[in-house]
């Protein structure tokens, strides 16, 4: 799950990707969000993540996310900002619900969401796949990567 802001606050998406214990995609979904701080952008992705799980009765579920800030947040090792309160007590009753833990993955562990989340930017919009064969061409290899445990490598350009 990630959440996207181009800028703070600007721009922002939310993406989650759902898969299962063994990495084969469930379904992915990205939505475009009103200007926001990529906190709370953060938060809606792990919102939005956990209720997709809530609706369709996925337990055990583990959410990770590339946010350290979110996961001591939604942890209680820090306090929750006034702007996110709503949100972090969503996503703990959540977690409840379905039940749910949450883990601080790096950025290059988080390409799969992190890619979606730019993907809504790059098509203007929301939306949301549940097959496999629906995806993106990228996407799919991206998935495909992680299942082998090939790693994703990112190129730069230098000017």
């Amino acid at each position: 799950m990630d959440g996207a802001s181009k800028g703070n606050p600007r721009h922002s998406s939310a993406a989650i990707c759902i898969r299962d214990q063994n990495g084969n995609f469930l379904a992915a979904k990205g939505v475009r969000m009103i200007d926001s701080t990529n906190l709370v952008a953060e938060a809606r992705a792990i919102r939005e993540g956990l209720m997709f799980c809530k609706e369709n009765r996925l337990t055990n579920v583990l959410v990770e996310t590339d946010s350290l800030a979110m996961v001591n947040i939604i942890e209680g090792r820090w306090e929750i900002p006034w702007s996110l309160s709503l949100e972090v007590y969503t996503i703990n009753e959540l977690m409840r619900i379905v039940p749910a833990r949450v883990q601080h993955s790096l950025r290059e562990g988080n390409t799969l969401a992190d890619f979606l989340t730019n993907f809504v930017f790059i098509f203007a919009g929301g939306f949301q796949y549940n097959q496999f064969q629906e995806l993106p061409s990228e996407v799919k290899r991206i998935i495909n990567l992680a299942k082998v445990g090939t790693p994703h490598i990112r190129r730069s350009s230098t000017d």
